[in-house]
């Protein structure tokens, strides 16, 4: 299941760089905070919290007519884990949360301080080493600001939902013909918090 979102996400990022020429381009890595979302076992209905974790990522975006409207391509992972507490024996499973987005970004006013709004559609590629992996259809909504300390350096807040496209019934860590864990609900939300420097150029 990893070759897709690599490919896709390969894809994306050559698209962009084809359309960049003689545009404006802002880059930056991120830092912060990720939160939320629900597992279950797919025979108890035990539910499985992912546990809240720091996360970091980085972002391209490109300004065609420095109108302050951006196409932006966004990459974020958290490395976090599921207590499965009612496996024998109980178990701490390790689980990485790919998020793989391309969308746009609306800042709202010129000037040094920039807040903005900002929307994507993608994928999200959950791999638990060791049991299995899943890449699902998902959707991010993002507000936050830009503050330009020079022309080219700035600093920027995001604060990020990501939405998760699941089915209650489909899950990824399987055996014997039947799934242990599964998604709750129909939706996965997660929410994240970050901080970066970018460069404009």
């Amino acid at each position: 299941m990893k070759f897709p979102c690599y490919a896709v996400t390969l894809a994306i990022a050559l698209a962009f760089v084809g359309s960049a020429r003689a545009q404006k381009i802002t880059a930056g890595p991120f830092y912060g905070y990720r939160f939320g979302g629900d597992l279950s076992n797919g025979t108890t209905g035990q539910n499985y919290k992912i546990k809240d974790n720091p996360s970091y990522g980085v972002y391209l975006d490109i300004d065609p007519r420095d109108s302050g409207l951006k196409l932006e391509l966004l990459y974020s992972y958290q490395h976090t884990s599921v207590d499965l507490n009612d496996f024998a024996p109980p178990t701490n499973s390790r689980l990485n949360v790919h998020e793989f987005q391309v969308g746009g970004l609306q800042e709202l006013y010129d000037g040094k301080f920039r807040p903005y709004i900002a929307g994507y559609v993608g994928a999200t590629w959950f791999d638990m080493p060791d049991f299995g992996d899943d890449v699902r259809f998902s959707f991010t909504f993002g507000i936050g600001a830009n503050y330009y300390l020079t022309k080219n350096l700035g600093l920027r807040l995001d604060a990020r939902a990501f939405g998760t496209l699941v089915e209650s019934s489909g899950g990824f860590i399987c055996a014997n013909g039947g799934c242990a864990v599964s998604y709750s609900g129909d939706l996965l939300w997660q929410g994240e918090a970050t901080a970066s420097v970018f460069l404009t150029f």
